[in-house]
């Protein structure tokens, strides 16, 4: 783990002039994984718990400037090491941030930026700008930061922030949704909408975020009963189907917390009837089948995770007794074929490189297409593993390749070794 990325574990409570406009709470620089991690034996990653978060104050909208944020030129290095340590210095602007001196936040992330683009060096000076009332230039250093790290749900939720200082409501809605989608039980995004829709003049809407963001305050200090009380009141009072899916599913998490995988199950059923664009349910209740024995259903749910939220698919071949190095990246998916005979028995492997902490999710198809084992986290650690598996028939296998979303430190772009060895 990169050093600056230990030493701020929040971002927290950013002003603008004297007034609260929002708050941006938890570690900007990993996501932690929506589901639960199954435990087998090994050291895995702890899932993050959302704390309780006060409420932001929104202000009116405060003047902006009107000229465009310019690029900054890199120059050519012939590959030459910079000058400075990006890591280090990242570190001074973080802690320029604590002190509040904001123009020494843009002097030294606008060093970095000259030589790199970095997300995190774009979301400091996003902060910076936003401090300095300076929205438009905010918002085009935070789409900057989203671009490089699209799997930064604190990023959809600060330039939805910025949104609402620029009077675009309908971006900060989706931007506030977004970072729900990638992160289900981010507290302080539901706040945020909350608001929002409140002051959009839709009350319920507004009502069913903060019932939610109550129940996701009981979770964080361990009350899933409380929890489970306040995410059935949003579902009674939901009338869209997307809030009453995530109410779904925060019912499912609160069941799982109490050992209860029946539940879990069903409220993950009931998600995904309300929304099937809900991909987190599949994962989560494919997560939970595996843990049970049912390697086949877990790898029906991971297919359909893997396929709701891929957007790049690459088409590879190899053979049993092969491996290969493939590089992932945030929504990219790897169909793998191979070849295969009725009764040969195999293992295969997706595992994590040394150098990353990329987080592997796979789902294997039969012949014709259908889902028949899948894995997260079975390999120990963030690799998964489908050992000691009998093919059923004679044919060509698709082996899908995804992320499931946990343990990040280094981000989504990383290389997986996989393998599929006879036994």
């Amino acid at each position: 783990m990169r050093k600056h990325l230990a030493i701020l574990p929040l971002i927290a409570t950013l002003m603008l002039g004297s007034l609260l406009m929002f708050n941006t709470s938890l570690n900007t620089y990993a996501i932690g994984e929506v589901t639960p991690t199954p435990d087998t034996g090994d050291t895995t990653p702890v899932e993050p718990t959302t704390a309780p978060q006060p409420t932001a104050t929104p202000i009116p909208p405060t003047a902006v400037p009107t000229q465009a944020p310019q690029p900054t030129a890199v120059p050519e290095t012939d590959n030459e090491p910079s000058a400075f340590d990006t890591g280090e210095l990242l570190d001074e602007a973080l802690e320029d941030v604590e002190n509040s001196n904001w123009q020494s936040v843009i002097n030294k992330t606008d060093l970095i930026l000259s030589e790199e683009e970095n997300d995190e060096a774009y979301f400091l000076r996003s902060v910076a700008y936003g401090q300095l009332g300076r929205f438009n230039l905010a918002e085009a250093d935070i789409t900057s930061a989203i671009e490089l790290a699209p799997h930064q749900y604190v990023y959809f939720n600060f330039r939805a922030n910025i949104n609402t200082q620029l009077d675009d409501d309908m971006n900060a809605l989706f931007d506030y949704s977004r970072a729900i989608e990638i992160y289900p039980l981010y507290e302080q995004a539901y706040v945020n909408r909350s608001q929002l829709n409140y002051a959009l003049g839709d009350p319920t809407a507004g009502d069913v975020d903060d019932l939610i963001a109550r129940g996701l305050e009981r979770r964080g200090i361990g009350d899933a009963r409380s929890a489970t009380e306040f995410y059935n009141q949003a579902i009674v009072t939901s009338t869209d189907n997307a809030q009453t899916a995530i109410a779904h599913y925060l019912l499912a998490d609160a069941a799982f917390a109490q050992q209860d995988s029946d539940t879990a199950i069903e409220e993950l059923t009931n998600a995904i009837d309300a929304n099937p664009e809900l991909h987190n349910s599949y994962l989560f209740r494919g997560i939970i089948y595996r843990e049970g024995g049912d390697i086949e259903a877990a790898g029906i749910d991971f297919d359909q995770r893997i396929n709701t939220l891929g957007n790049e698919f690459i088409d590879e071949t190899t053979s049993i007794g092969d491996t290969l190095t493939l590089r992932m990246n945030y929504r990219r998916v790897f169909r793998i074929t191979f070849d295969g005979n009725a009764g040969d028995v195999i293992s295969i492997s997706a595992d994590d490189s040394p150098e990353t902490a990329v987080d592997p999710l796979i789902a294997l198809l039969a012949p014709d297409g259908t889902p028949i084992a899948g894995d997260d986290d079975f390999g120990g650690g963030l690799n998964s593993l489908i050992s000691d598996f009998e093919l059923p028939e004679t044919g060509t296998y698709t082996l899908l390749l995804g992320h499931a979303e946990g343990g990040y430190t280094f981000g989504f772009d990383g290389d997986v070794i996989v393998s599929i060895e006879a036994e």
